[in-house]
């Protein structure tokens, strides 16, 4: 079972954007790290794979839809990665 998380957006401050995970469910991913400089860290089953976001707000936006809606987060990374959303850094 994956961790529990939710997520808060601050507002960006140059390049940076802060994402803080707090309530999500996932078998597969178990973090997701903050977003700086367009690069996130996400761990598949405790393996981290660092990831360029081609459009932050898209990512964090949908992100948040899913979150909310309840809808698997790990189906979610996997589509952002064949759409190139997300590309291996």
């Amino acid at each position: 079972m994956g961790m529990r998380c939710a997520l808060k957006t601050l507002k960006p401050f140059h390049q940076f954007f802060l994402l803080i995970m707090t309530n999500f469910t996932s078998s597969v991913i178990t973090k997701i790290s903050d977003v700086v400089n367009n690069q996130a860290t996400i761990e598949f089953k405790g393996k981290p794979y660092t990831y360029m976001v081609s459009d932050v707000n898209a990512w964090q936006n949908d992100l948040n839809d899913v979150i909310e809606e309840g809808e698997s987060v790990g189906s979610f990374v996997n589509r952002a990665v064949r759409s190139e959303l997300l590309q291996l850094a």
